[in-house]
């Protein structure tokens, strides 16, 4: 890199008075603007002077020059780069992600996020520190999990300011050395293990199904001579609950372990009925990889059914059904049930039925097998009950006496 420096000796007039101060000149060839450029400081003393100098021919040596863009951009700016560049919508062609992010609804709220709490902070001056107070302030509403994603797009955005040289410090690195734990600790996460059990699929099932009778008064002002006669009716209203597609939905989440998204997302060309399968396309999958999944027999004699009066390409016609969701799920009285719990309940059931654990992470989609064990594999009481039963009888062999009594057992420390 070419830098030539110099140390000025000026004279300047202060309140009427002559004061000689020292000024570092630094002039270097700015390779992205293809020009040269000055940068310069003043100091009281020569000494002080050289010191700036030598610091900052330091930081435009280590940083190619882009250190000086650093240090007049703030936090704001930043994201603007960011959300423009590698965080911007994904493009496709040919059906592949080719550059941005798919879920950019998702990181649009994370920056804004970022933005409440950095703002217009310069981002040379972010220090490991301001990161921990983010979190805390963040945990404050949300748990580890939501916290520890936002944590990792923070992490890429300053690790991208820091490899392009705008910053001097990876904040993220410097923490491992600063603090006793680090700032994403995915064993502070609370994997969520709620299944669907048969009884309440079924309950819930049975609540998108047929209608139910409400009853309520109606009161009526009539005129009359005179004035006003309050007037009561008993009305009998029959709301219709039947969602068949809703129901389908449910299904298929609950056999074939799709995600939301996929499901909504699938085209009848994606079916393959002949061969009970549902493929699963790259670009509707969260990790951008083509997978086939199982097509149950209740779903298979549901869709076919509901093909005979199908009009588009998409086999649901809506994009959203949380309204619809959360009214099947209080009639049913189900409350802490979120729709990803089947998906969860799924490939739980699929585990228990003996389907090879590599087997199961391929149809769910899991780029790593160890994403299946840790948070899909929730402890389900019927598999549970059935272990105790199984041991019981195992012990009973060892433990009884010739009666069938239970034998005293010596226990040794």
């Amino acid at each position: 890199m070419q830098i030539r420096t110099s140390i000025l000796k000026r004279t300047r007039k202060y309140k009427e008075k002559e004061r000689t101060v020292w000024t570092s000149r630094v002039i270097y060839f700015d390779q992205a603007d293809r020009i040269e450029k000055t940068i310069e400081r003043t100091a009281k003393t020569k000494a002080a002077a050289t010191d700036i100098q030598n610091e900052t021919v330091a930081k435009l040596k280590r940083t190619g020059g882009n250190i000086i863009k650093g240090e007049k951009m703030t936090f704001d700016a930043l994201v603007d780069h960011a959300l423009s560049t590698f965080y911007a919508k994904a493009e496709r062609r040919h059906g592949l992600k080719t550059s941005g992010v798919k879920s950019h609804a998702t990181v649009i709220g994370q920056m804004k996020r970022f933005r409440e709490f950095f703002g217009q902070t310069p981002i040379t001056s972010l220090r490991p520190e301001d990161i921990l107070k983010y979190k805390e302030w963040r945990l404050e509403t949300v748990k580890f999990s939501t916290i520890h994603r936002e944590l990792a797009v923070l992490r890429k955005i300053l690790r991208h300011a820091f490899f392009r040289g705008w910053m001097l410090h990876d904040v993220f690195t410097e923490a491992k050395a600063i603090f006793s734990t680090p700032l994403i600790d995915a064993s502070l996460e609370q994997a969520r293990e709620n299944v669907l059990s048969h009884a309440d699929e079924q309950r819930l099932l049975d609540a998108l199904t047929g209608t139910q009778s409400v009853q309520y008064t109606r009161t009526v002002n009539r005129k009359v001579k005179g004035g006003l006669v309050e007037q009561k009716h008993a009305i009998n209203h029959a709301i219709d609950y039947n969602n068949p597609e809703l129901r389908l939905i449910i299904m298929i989440a609950v056999d074939a372990g799709m995600r939301r998204g996929e499901i909504l997302a699938m085209k009848w060309t994606d079916i393959d009925f002949e061969r009970s399968a549902i493929n699963i396309l790259s670009e509707n999958t969260k990790t951008e990889r083509t997978r086939k999944t199982i097509l149950s027999g209740r779903c298979k004699l549901a869709l076919e059914k509901m093909q005979t009066y199908a009009t588009g390409e998409n086999v649901f016609s809506f994009a959203s059904f949380q309204t619809a969701w959360e009214s099947a799920k209080k009639r049913a009285g189900i409350s802490d049930l979120r729709f990803h719990d089947l998906r969860r309940t799924a490939i739980t059931r699929w585990v228990a039925m003996n389907v090879p654990m590599a087997q199961a992470s391929k149809m769910a989609g899991h780029a790593d097998i160890k994403t299946t064990a840790k948070y899909y594999i929730a402890e389900d009481a019927g598999v549970r009950n059935e272990l105790i039963e199984k041991i019981d009888r195992a012990n009973a062999s060892i433990c009884t006496d010739t009666a069938g009594k239970m034998k005293d057992i010596e226990y040794v420390n």
